[in-house]
């Protein structure tokens, strides 16, 4: 049985889903859902735009320290700035859908395995047991998720903000009361369950490639999320990470969160020369790109327009045709590349003129496992 409450066991918990496998119930609270619907369609949007998705963990993290002193809870799209029409641009809500749709799907099977294995109920077990279990949850969701031919691309952004989101050690300020913690909680994560589903992507990655239409991307696509992943550990691993993590949810205030193009670099208006049509990455260039699938270079042609620091483009090879939006720090230009629904990220270097650029592209959250990519201002 799958139940939808308004809200979970725990009212302020926004990560409250969880089985009650004595019951053979899930529970997956209506607040909790529109929550993660939010912050991923804040992240969408955000890499649609070239901006730094690190100001929804910042704003994880604020709720997090701030919950209690807040009469009323900034909602996630207004607190990020996100506009009231993001889903109206189709690979903003391309990527929103994947997204949710496959984070939501993960997780359901994770507890579904609860029920399905009859797990304990956790405070009655030891915590090694409980994350024993967790790994077994995961490995279920994994294999179902394989044998229908969908890779959980949104598990990866899910696991990154619960970690933000979670209390660790930092918090507990002892081993005794963060083993407690473990002991207690419903969902531990912990360092062994990140690595332990690291190493499952790594392990199943050809076996869900098979199902993608394109093989080298299924790969490159399931070994991204557990780079994603591994970076997970590493939080879960490190206190001084922690610290930094709990130093800046206490002082972080609204504005802090507005978009971003870096951590720290808040975009500005550039006043552009007289000769604006011979500034770099403005106008149409040729060349050619490689890809680490296929042999040799592939001709391909690429229209910039600039505006400020803004570049948007349209390229076009064999039969077809992809759009990128980045933005332009110096002589190099950051962007992300979007084509029949898949999408990635790239870096172009101009050269001391601005007539022609070399750079590389990737996919998922890489700027350089896809192959390379230069051209020359026509």
């Amino acid at each position: 049985m799958i139940l939808f409450p308004l809200r979970g066991a725990h009212p302020n918990d926004i990560f409250g889903f969880y089985a009650d496998p004595a019951h053979y119930r899930i529970i997956i609270p209506i607040l909790s859902v529109r929550f993660f619907s939010d912050i991923a369609l804040a992240q969408a949007w955000l890499v649609k735009n070239n901006y730094n998705i690190s100001t929804v963990y910042q704003y994880i993290g604020y709720l997090k320290y701030k919950m209690g002193s807040l009469s009323k809870l900034p909602r996630p799209l207004d607190a990020l700035g996100i506009p009231a029409d993001a889903k109206d641009d189709p690979l903003v809500a391309d990527l929103y859908t994947k997204t949710l749709t496959t984070a939501m799907l993960f997780l359901l099977c994770h507890e579904l395995a609860h029920v399905y294995y009859q797990h304990p109920t956790y405070g009655t077990i030891s915590p090694a047991e409980a994350q024993n279990n967790e790994a077994q949850a995961d490995r279920f969701s994994i294999e179902l998720m394989r044998r229908i031919g969908v890779i959980p691309v949104g598990a990866g952004f899910w696991f990154t903000g619960v970690v933000r989101w979670q209390r660790n050690r930092w918090d507990c300020g002892s081993q005794q009361a963060w083993e407690e913690y473990i002991k207690d909680s419903t969902h531990p994560l912990t360092l062994h369950r990140i690595k332990s589903l690291a190493d499952l992507l790594e392990e199943k990655a050809d076996s869900f490639a098979r199902s993608q239409p394109n093989s080298h991307t299924g790969v490159t696509m399931i070994r991204s999320m557990a780079n994603d992943l591994t970076g997970v550990a590493k939080i879960l691993e490190d206190r001084g990470i922690q610290q930094l993590i709990k130093t800046e949810g206490l002082s972080t205030e609204p504005h802090m969160l507005a978009p971003r193009y870096t951590a720290t670099y808040v975009a500005q208006p550039e006043t552009l020369p007289a000769d604006y049509q011979d500034i770099p990455f403005n106008g149409s260039y040729r060349g050619q790109f490689t890809s680490f699938s296929t042999a040799g270079g592939i001709d391909i042609t690429i229209v910039f327009h600039r505006d400020g620091r803004k570049v948007t483009g349209t390229y076009t090879y064999a039969t077809s045709r992809g759009k990128i939006d980045g933005f332009v720090q110096g002589k190099t230009l950051t962007f992300r590349w979007f084509e029949r629904g898949d999408s990635g990220k790239g870096k172009f270097y101009a050269d001391d003129a601005g007539k022609s650029f070399t750079g590389t592209w990737g996919n998922m959250s890489s700027c350089e496992n896809g192959g390379t990519w230069n051209g020359r201002r026509e």
